[in-house]
């Protein structure tokens, strides 16, 4: 195999985020941040996306690890979320502070994706 090369259990892995996607953005549209319960109300998908997302931050492949280590990030931040509004008021600076890190998080998944998408159809 080469360097560069995606083999096939990370081929299924980055087909099953992208899958999951849909769902996480629904949780983040319709339920308020503190909210999200991802980990509670969707546990085995949590577990199927965590897992595909370390599969994907151990490959070889440069793109392939930062799309999988984005995706982790999204899905700690959604807990972390959840752990943070629980404890400080909505609008606070902790409040704010996670909101942000969780948008940086999406918006780099976002990119991350743009970019594996850019070099399997290149």
């Amino acid at each position: 195999m080469k360097k560069n090369e995606i083999n096939d259990a990370e081929g299924e892995a980055i087909i099953r985020i992208i899958d999951a996607l849909p769902l996480l953005e629904q949780i983040a549209t319709y339920r308020k941040p503190g909210e999200y319960d991802f980990r509670k109300l969707f546990p085995a998908e949590y577990a199927q996306f965590t897992w595909d997302a370390a599969l994907l931050k151990d490959s070889r492949v440069q793109f392939v690890q930062r799309f999988g280590y984005w995706a982790a990030k999204v899905a700690d931040e959604m807990t972390n979320s959840d752990s943070v509004h629980s404890k400080f008021v909505f609008g606070s600076r902790q409040s704010r502070k996670q909101t942000a890190a969780l948008s940086k998080a999406t918006a780099s998944l976002e990119r991350a994706y743009h970019a594996l998408v850019k070099e399997v159809t290149a």
